[in-house]
């Protein structure tokens, strides 16, 4: 049963399998079975928030990373959002070692060229700043990337703003959290 939902989930059918969940919890509830009950409210909740990661996706936007850059008392921190196939695969947050005093879009030229090191390179990367030396950096992914081209935009309005403003979100978050961990 657990595979079958998880098949459903991947193809985009969440909301009926919620459905099926709360109709499962609700007749565990009434045969007082409680601990199978909150197992199906878990799940629920657990949909519930994948599915508020789904609303960020955009049309037309098939393989993409969004990558949002925010700098607080001499500490920076790089939200990267991972879209494969037009779906959110979740974020993470990175926080580059620099020099107090360097500029930020050299800071965030440097990481990009250091996590595409390793990683595949997507046709689009979508930034919140304009990364310094934005043309090498494009020709550098290009020859690493198994699509015939690869961008870099930093878009001012629409749908992949939206995508930004989350990332940058997240990023002053995490930047926080960790700023008040090091304290």
């Amino acid at each position: 049963e657990q595979i079958v939902q998880a098949g459903d989930f991947l193809d985009g059918k969440s909301a009926a399998m919620q459905e099926r969940m709360a109709a499962a919890m609700q007749e565990a509830s009434a045969r007082q079975d409680y601990e199978l009950a909150a197992q199906y409210r878990d799940r629920i909740q657990a949909l519930s928030s994948s599915q508020a990661h789904q609303d960020l996706n955009i049309d037309g936007l098939a393989d993409a990373d969004v990558a949002a850059m925010v700098q607080k008392d001499g500490r920076t921190c790089v939200q990267v959002c991972f879209f494969r196939g037009g779906r959110n695969y979740g974020n993470r947050s990175y926080f580059p070692r620099h020099e107090k005093d360097e500029e930020p879009d050299v800071i965030f030229s440097a990481f990009l060229a250091q996590f595409y090191e390793s990683k595949p390179v997507p046709p689009e990367i979508i930034v919140s700043g304009v990364p310094a030396e934005q043309g090498l950096l494009e020709e550098a992914f290009l020859v690493r990337a198994e699509v015939g081209k690869v961008r870099i935009t930093c878009p001012q309005r629409g749908g992949r703003k939206r995508l930004v403003d989350f990332a940058l979100k997240n990023a002053m978050a995490s930047l926080v959290t960790h700023l008040s961990e090091k304290a």
